[in-house]
């Protein structure tokens, strides 16, 4: 198995097949910075191809009491929800879940979902996309997803047994 870290002393001391250009860096949550893309929804991006961070989005959101990000969608990437402050209450395909502080939410790419805030306060999250959404391309594809009214049990396969 392949080491997951690299021990080394000093910059010098990283493999040359191994170094980068880019740096690392903190960044805090600045109110100034926030947008607002949906009436309540306010944002700031933390890192993303534009900083250096190749393979991940993170952004820092907040969702007023009563407000929602946008309608059920669906994403080309997988996205992660980690709840800071308040509930996030998030719809995963027709699975409710409502997710509290130190709580992690994941949505695998093509999955249908939506999320709002019920809670008596302002939530606040981290939202990690994760691969990077490509450049110019829309992140978000709305979907109309409502149950079909079928009960099925049992294999959901479409092989059918020989």
């Amino acid at each position: 198995m392949a080491p997951l870290t690299i021990m080394v002393d000093s910059p010098d001391d990283v493999p040359a097949a191994d170094r980068t250009d880019r740096h690392g860096y903190a960044r805090r949550v600045d109110r100034a910075q926030l947008s607002e893309p949906l009436p309540g929804l306010r944002v700031q991006p933390l890192s993303g191809p534009g900083s250096g961070s190749l393979h991940a989005v993170v952004n820092y959101a907040e969702i007023n009491v009563g407000r929602a990000g946008p309608d059920t969608h669906i994403h080309e990437f997988d996205q992660y929800f980690l709840v800071l402050d308040g509930e996030l209450t998030v719809e995963v395909a027709l699975e409710k879940h409502v997710v509290s502080p130190r709580e992690l939410v994941v949505v695998p790419a093509g999955v249908p979902h939506r999320q709002y805030n019920t809670g008596a306060v302002t939530e606040k999250h981290l939202s990690v996309s994760a691969l990077a959404p490509e450049a110019g391309k829309p992140w978000d594809r709305g979907v109309d997803f409502t149950a079909n009214g079928d009960d099925t049990t049992g294999s959901q396969s479409v092989f059918k047994p020989a």
